[in-house]
């Protein structure tokens, strides 16, 4: 009897184990495709003057005098860095929100907020192409992490499923 109670035990790991595998691979690819590419129609253009640019430790921030909020720049979307720090006080800037966000920029609580496109009268420092290909990057990522994990999972039901098996047969000879 207690051989029965540890074979459904392994029946019960092995199932949430192949769960977890299909709810992971689900969430990793599926719902990472929903990410739709910005475009000139899924953003909106702003206008500001810059007070000043700095470097954070992740980030790039512009400080700019129409809002309290900072922009938040993710440099691996930036085109040309050294021509971004080079902006100074005073040079007018056009920068690009998701049209979801638009709301956010007049809000008081909120201290910076992700742009998804720059540039000043004279060349562009984040187009929309550099700001999708980075997002796209870190989607592979998602999907990447999310197949290691399902993988570990679905190991795991593999070995629950041999061990289940195996004392399935030892206790059918028994009984």
């Amino acid at each position: 009897m207690e051989d029965y109670k540890k074979n459904k035990k392994n029946l019960i790991i092995m199932l949430i184990c192949m769960f977890l595998t299909v709810v992971i691979l689900f969430i990793s690819f599926v719902v990472t495709t929903l990410f739709e590419k910005e475009n000139e129609s899924t953003t909106i253009e702003y206008q500001a003057t810059i007070i000043r640019t700095e470097k954070d430790k992740n980030n790039y921030i512009i400080y700019v005098k129409e809002y309290d909020c900072k922009l938040l720049l993710v440099p691996s979307a930036i085109i040309n860095i050294d021509y971004l720090m080079q902006l100074e006080n005073e040079n007018i800037i056009y920068f690009r929100l998701v049209k979801t966000a638009e709301n956010l920029l007049e809000n008081p609580d909120i201290e910076q907020i992700g742009i998804v496109a720059l540039k000043d009268n004279e060349q562009d420092i984040i187009t929309l192409d550099s700001y999708n290909e980075t997002v796209n990057k870190q989607i592979i990522n998602v999907r990447i992490t999310g197949t290691i994990f399902a993988g570990v999972f679905l190991i795991g039901a593999i070995i629950n499923i041999v061990k289940y098996r195996k004392k399935t047969i030892i206790l059918s000879k028994y009984y």
